[in-house]
C-alpha cells in the first residue's frame, strides 16, 4: 500500500538520539571514566597516556576557561543498557540538536534558559534554568513523551566558550 498522507512532526525519540540532520559535530574517540547514561550532559577529563575521557556532569559544576562539554548520543552498538560502561568509547556531540531528559511536563518556551537538575534516578535533566548551566545551549521548543515514558526535549547543543572570570 503506498503512503498517501504524512504527519505534522517527527515522532518524539529515544533519550540521546539525533533528533535532525541540522549540521552536528560527534567526537568518538572518548573514553567513559565511569558508566555514563545516555543523553546526558557530560565533561572532558584528562585520560591516561593522553587519552580523551568523558564523565557526566556533577552537582554543582563549574567549568574553567577550556573545558570541553558535550552530551552523550545514543549508539546502537554500545547502549542497550542505556549506558556506556566505564572504558567504552562514547559518542559525544558537541554541535547539534539532540533528545535529553527532562521533569518537565510541558514544553519550555524556545530559547528557554536551559539548565540541569540531578535526579537520583536519571541523573542530570533538563530544566528551565536549572543548577547547572551551559553558556549558549538551549531548548528548541520540542517536548513529548519517549518510549520508557520519561518526558523528552529538544536542545540545541553548541561549544561554548567559557570565559576566564573578571579580573583573573
Amino acid at each position: 500500500m503506498v503512503q498517501t498522507s504524512y504527519s505534522d512532526r517527527m515522532p518524539i525519540a529515544h533519550v540521546g538520539q539525533i533528533s535532525d540532520t541540522s549540521p552536528h559535530n560527534i567526537d568518538g574517540a572518548t573514553a567513559a571514566t565511569a558508566d555514563v547514561r545516555v543523553g546526558v550532559p557530560v565533561i572532558y577529563t584528562a585520560g591516561d597516556n593522553d587519552t580523551k575521557s568523558v564523565r557526566e556532569i556533577a552537582t554543582g559544576e563549574t567549568f574553567k576557561p577550556g573545558s570541553k562539554v558535550g552530551v552523550s548520543v545514543f549508539s546502537h552498538y554500545a547502549n542497550y543498557k542505556g549506558a556506556y560502561q566505564k572504558g567504552e568509547p562514547v559518542n559525544v556531540m558537541r554541535s547539534g540538536r539532540i533528545m535529553v531528559r527532562t521533569l518537565m511536563t510541558t514544553a519550555p518556551a524556545i530559547d528557554a534558559a536551559l539548565g540541569f537538575n540531578f535526579d537520583d534516578d536519571k541523573g542530570p535533566v533538563a530544566a528551565v534554568g536549572g543548577a547547572v548551566t551551559v553558556p549558549g545551549w538551549s531548548f528548541t521548543g520540542v517536548h513529548g513523551t519517549g518510549p520508557d515514558g520519561d518526558y523528552l526535549v529538544e536542545i540545541e547543543v553548541v561549544i561554548p566558550q567559557f570565559a576566564a572570570a573578571a579580573g583573573a
